[in-house]
């Protein structure tokens, strides 16, 4: 991160210069090209904004416009009951109804648009492994799963405008510069080493 910001603190200028496979987005700053993985970096900017907004109980919360409904095993069941009010403050309204039958009435706004049978199914997983979670522990555990689900993925063809608006926002040194799973979102390479790799160094 620090080489990254420091060729960007002297005032460098990035500029767009095409994608490979709708993943990886290519960006030169002076003598430095930049490789983007676009699904980490939006990735990693929802984390961010979504841990923020908690930290704040200011998060928006998306009513769903169909319920969701999903039945559990008595267990399962059990598991959930004791997280319903931690989940609720995290933005999942869950409400119980007989015969292990639950209905997800809404979720963050942020993560609107993510699978919600996968993250139930992983959700209940991560509950069942820590049974009674507070609700720090449901946040920081699940935030960067709600994050996963909802950011753009490898092979989105995503429009020039949002390319700019995710790669200004990572580029501005306002977020880490790894996904909430440790991958990187951002890999440089200098004039120097692609030269070398194409043995044209002393040329």
């Amino acid at each position: 991160k620090a080489a990254v910001q420091e060729q960007l603190d002297d005032g460098c200028e990035a500029h767009y210069c095409g994608k490979l496979f709708n993943t990886y987005l290519i960006y030169q700053c002076g003598d430095d090209a930049y490789l983007i993985d676009q699904h980490a970096a939006h990735e990693r900017l929802l984390f961010d904004k979504l841990t923020k907004a908690y930290e704040k109980d200011s998060a928006a919360v998306q009513q769903m416009l169909v319920p969701y409904s999903f039945s559990l095993s008595a267990k399962e069941s059990e598991l959930l009951c004791e997280n319903l009010g931690a989940l609720s403050e995290c933005g999942f309204h869950i409400e119980k109804y007989e015969h292990g039958v639950f209905s997800l009435k809404s979720v963050p706004a942020e993560c609107s648009d993510m699978d919600v049978a996968s993250f139930l199914g992983n959700m209940l997983e991560g509950i069942a492994a820590g049974t009674n979670m507070s609700r720090a522990e449901i946040l920081r555990g699940n935030i960067a799963q709600w994050a996963c689900k909802a950011a753009v993925k490898g092979g989105d063809d995503i429009p020039r405008e949002e390319i700019d608006a995710l790669v200004s926002n990572i580029l501005s040194g306002g977020s880490v510069l790894v996904c909430p799973h440790g991958r990187p979102v951002i890999l440089r390479l200098t004039k120097v080493q692609i030269e070398k790799m194409f043995k044209r160094s002393g040329i």
